[in-house]
């Protein structure tokens, strides 16, 4: 038996003496032939989340912190190359 198999029963063997140990039980259904396939649907824009003025907003906030960063960068190359 290679390690990894190994590895797989004393998982399994751990996981099984726990769970006999547990004062509950844990019941899960058994998977009968092909798996349910979930559809996801894409989000429609009268959903809260396209709050057009939320975004708008988050976006100008985004903005903002950009351009601070950018003029804290610039000043620091002035002060470093220029007034050192």
């Amino acid at each position: 038996m290679r390690d990894h198999d190994r590895l797989i029963v004393e998982t399994l063997a751990l996981a099984q003496a726990k769970v006999e140990t547990m004062p509950f039980r844990i019941e899960l259904p058994m998977q009968t032939g092909q798996p349910e396939m979930i559809v996801l649907k894409p989000a429609q824009p009268s959903d809260d989340y396209f709050n057009r003025e939320e975004v708008r907003m988050c976006v100008a906030d985004f903005k903002a912190i950009q351009r601070r960063f950018q003029l804290a960068r610039e000043e620091y190359y002035r002060d470093t190359m220029f007034g050192a």
